[in-house]
């Protein structure tokens, strides 16, 4: 958004231009060439007030949604850390646990020394019966 306004800022500023200050001039100009209805004091101060007074609004809702839009990214991206790490923890806990509750070492270890004892014997019996011719 800033890039696009830094590199159109003539256009915005003259549609702002435009829009704010021409249109409302135009508009008093067309009613004052209407020689019957030009208007009361009362009625075009009424008007001019309740014009600024929607640019303002308007305005301070675009800051206000700003601000908003803002601090609810700021928000994202905390609970996004929070999120990362309370995922990180529990899929630790698990693994923990499942490591822990399965005995997965042990069975590691007992099939290894099994599987070692047999080695050893096929390896010595081959030597054995080499050795013997």
């Amino acid at each position: 958004m800033k890039k696009y306004i830094k590199d159109n800022w003539k256009w915005l500023s003259s549609g702002f231009f435009g829009l704010f200050i021409i249109i409302p001039l135009l508009t008093q100009i067309l009613i004052n060439i209407d020689t019957i209805n030009k208007g009361s004091d009362d009625g075009w101060l009424g008007f001019w007030g309740g014009y600024l007074g929607a640019i303002i609004g308007i305005a301070g809702a675009i800051f206000v949604v700003q601000i908003q839009l803002k601090e609810d990214r700021e928000g994202r991206e905390v609970e996004k850390i929070d999120n990362t790490f309370f995922n990180l923890l529990t899929l630790h806990n698990d693994q923990k646990n499942t490591l822990n509750d399965d005995r997965i070492f042990e069975e590691i270890y007992s099939e290894f020394n099994k599987e070692l004892k047999n080695q050893l014997l096929e390896a010595g019996l081959d030597f054995f019966y080499s050795e013997k011719i």
